[in-house]
């Protein structure tokens, strides 16, 4: 991590600023808010800890803080499933696949029309993706000029970063990987102007509360995007199968859960293509065997997958003092909704 996460974190369990000791390797310089030189703003720590006035402390693993609490019965009980069940799932994709059939460049311009915004105006921008995933965001918007904090509750951010780092090493200094929670305590001094959270909060076990937690991030005239499942295109009796059958897969070991998947995917994959030569058109977005596991397992291993309208999302929009809000990704799935505060 770099000394200018210091200024962007704040202690999960009080809210306070932190301060950071390197394990070894590091400068003379101390690793807090009142510190400017320049070889500290460039240092990055691969190793050490950051602590707040309070005495709570967490650890730098691999240059990315890990924002994680220790034995606390709430995370266990809500959020640990979570984490180990997308941790598993991104671990089975590989560094070559795309996530949701997209390329970087399909995905960049998808970021874009969901913000209408152009790529110039990225340029300067501090980004906040809460829920990076497969860190498909951070490598669209590699090389745009824009300062990206990438925030995941699973291991992914590993993986996110080494690649990120293998493909572009000049890029990769304007990403910032940190592991949390999108429900931890907002503290800290940044806000952001953009602030992305794409199938993510719907996987929380109350999406509204965190849509708060995120949207408290957008700065005045910031732009907030979130991206939820869809109550109103989903089809009843198939939305009946689904549930149940989730009651089941939630509860299995992800490694024989992805067996099933990988079972399933073969006939996923025709189900789909036989659709879209049917239809003469592509109803379904085309997409790899391995692919079409991912999707399958990302529906039915996360303990919660909330749906919602239209005119409830807007509604949580406008509680939370946003205007110009409109939707601008529309799926058969999901749909996704901006805002400027």
């Amino acid at each position: 991590m770099r000394r200018r996460l210091l200024s962007v974190l704040a202690c999960p369990d009080c809210g306070d600023a932190f301060h950071a000791e390197p394990a070894s390797g590091g400068s003379a310089c101390p690793w807090d808010g009142r510190h400017e030189c320049a070889a500290c703003a460039a240092e990055e720590m691969e190793s050490g800890r950051l602590l707040c006035a309070h005495g709570h402390s967490f650890p730098v693993v691999r240059a990315i803080p890990r924002l994680l609490p220790n034995g606390d019965p709430a995370f266990e009980r809500l959020f640990r499933h979570t984490q180990a069940s997308f941790s598993s799932e991104w671990s089975h994709v590989r560094p070559q696949d795309r996530a949701w059939g997209l390329d970087v460049p399909a995905r960049r311009a998808m970021f874009l029309r969901c913000f209408d915004l152009e790529e110039r105006a990225l340029a300067g921008l501090r980004i906040l993706d809460a829920g990076c995933g497969h860190g498909e965001v951070e490598l669209a918007l590699a090389g745009t000029g824009a300062e990206v904090f990438a925030m995941d509750l699973s291991f992914a951010v590993d993986d996110d970063r080494a690649r990120l780092l293998a493909l572009s090493p000049q890029a990769a200094g304007a990403v910032h990987f940190v592991q949390s929670n999108a429900r931890s305590r907002n503290g800290g001094a940044w806000t952001f102007d953009l602030v992305h959270s794409a199938g993510v909060l719907h996987h929380t076990p109350d999406t509204r509360a965190g849509f708060a937690k995120v949207a408290a991030r957008v700065k005045d005239r910031g732009r907030c995007y979130i991206e939820v499942y869809s109550a109103e295109r989903k089809n009843a009796a198939a939305h009946a199968v689904a549930t149940a059958l989730r009651g089941v897969t939630t509860r299995l070991p992800p490694p024989l859960l992805h067996g099933l998947c990988y079972a399933a995917a073969p006939f996923l994959w025709s189900l789909t293509n036989t659709w879209n030569a049917v239809a003469r058109h592509e109803v379904f977005r085309v997409r790899t065997l391995r692919e079409m596991e991912l999707s399958l397992f990302d529906g039915f291993s996360p303990r919660y997958a909330w749906h919602h309208t239209t005119p409830e999302v807007l509604g949580w929009f406008a509680e939370e003092g946003f205007h110009d809000v409109r939707k601008t990704f529309d799926h058969k799935n999901g749909f996704g909704v901006v805002g400027v505060r």
